[in-house]
């Protein structure tokens, strides 16, 4: 009986932590990336990377939303971004959920020098822009995704 308490316990914890690795990917959806580019190393892209790394490194504890911008004396060269993760998410896949996103943006061929991008995971979203969108309602940009996994059955 000892015996049979120890496997199940064993089985369990096994399942546990196979559950927590699987739920640490994030799960990509879809990205926006303007077509208004900056040149490379030019004094906003590199201040596009600055907002970058910071909204990765302040993705920290309990912090599910965020938002900074980095000036500079042109301010055309400023960037304004955000990062929102989705209030059921726990801190640490919220985290590498934005570190995933933000690791994308620097590197995706299609948006590493666009002026404007938003990119969305199943738990996540980052935002960045060449204009302050802080404080503005808007439905843009957006995208909607149908969920074409969702499984009914009349049993």
């Amino acid at each position: 009986m000892a015996y049979s308490k120890i496997l199940f316990f064993l089985i369990l914890i096994r399942f546990l932590c196979f559950a927590t690795i699987k739920a640490q990917d994030s799960t990509f959806l879809y990205s926006i990336c303007s077509s208004n580019r900056t040149t490379t190393n030019s004094t906003y892209q590199i201040n596009t990377r600055t907002l970058l790394s910071s909204l990765s490194s302040k993705a920290v504890g309990n912090t599910e939303f965020y938002n900074t911008t980095v000036t500079s004396i042109n301010p055309s060269d400023s960037v304004y971004g955000l990062f929102m993760c989705r209030g059921d998410v726990l801190s640490q896949f919220c985290q590498k959920c934005i570190v995933n996103a933000t690791e994308k943006l620097s590197s995706d061929s299609d948006c590493h020098l666009s002026k404007r991008a938003v990119i969305w995971y199943e738990e996540c979203m980052v935002r960045y822009s060449n204009t302050s969108f802080f404080s503005t309602v808007s439905t843009r940009p957006g995208v909607f995704i149908m969920n074409s996994s969702l499984n009914v059955s009349n049993t």
